[in-house]
């Protein structure tokens, strides 16, 4: 199997079940240059001749794979490492990988297990303001100041570009933030597949746009 690679595209790096973001600066017939892959303001710099994981996001899928560190270069003052050798590639679902940042109103409603009639029924609740910080095929990042409990279950209202959708979370990551905004991990809960398709074609909806702007 084989791979376009398209500059300005979004590559991430796995390292110590670490995933570093990074995007491809330049390619050829068989190399890319990518940036500084980053964490929560931490760079890595990979050795000549050692082996990464690579994540590469196309319009339509995800990919995984190895890949070689050529050499480390300077372009422009810019930090890039050059990859090559490409190996094991396969096709991955996209609804594992794909997590793209937002930064959307949004609304929601804590939700207790005797306020859920089945799966799908919700009783609707006061609703608390949040913010929509980044979002996948199998959860969200919310920020809030409405506190919130690991295992705590929200209904949440989603704004994607043309479209909401109500969906049913579990928090499984509480990060404490200063300013009385506090971070949460929320991971869906009985997710239907239109729904999530949904969510998925509005993720790439995103990657194309933020991948304009570059």
């Amino acid at each position: 199997m084989s791979i376009k690679f398209i500059v300005n595209s979004k590559i991430e790096v796995l390292e110590d079940s670490e995933v570093y973001k990074s995007t491809i600066q330049n390619e050829s017939d068989d190399t890319i240059a990518i940036s500084l892959p980053v964490k929560d303001g931490l760079y890595i710099t990979p050795q000549i001749g050692e082996t990464l994981q690579l994540l590469y996001y196309s319009d339509t899928h995800v990919y995984k794979l190895d890949a070689v560190v050529i050499e480390r270069i300077v372009d422009n003052t810019v930090s890039l490492i050059v990859l090559g050798e490409f190996k094991n590639i396969m096709r991955v679902q996209r609804r594992q990988f794909v997590r793209v940042s937002a930064a959307l109103n949004m609304k929601f409603a804590k939700v207790s297990d005797k306020e859920i009639v089945d799966e799908k029924d919700i009783i609707q609740q006061t609703m608390h303001k949040g913010i929509l910080l980044d979002i996948s095929g199998g959860g969200f990042r919310l920020g809030t100041s409405e506190k919130l409990n690991l295992k705590e279950r929200i209904e949440a209202d989603l704004p994607l570009e043309n479209d909401r959708v109500k969906v049913l979370g579990e928090v499984v990551r509480v990060e404490m933030q200063q300013d009385n905004i506090d971070y949460y991990g929320i991971r869906f809960v009985d997710i239907d597949e239109r729904t999530r398709d949904k969510i998925i074609q509005f993720i790439f909806t995103i990657m194309r746009k933020q991948r304009r702007n570059l």
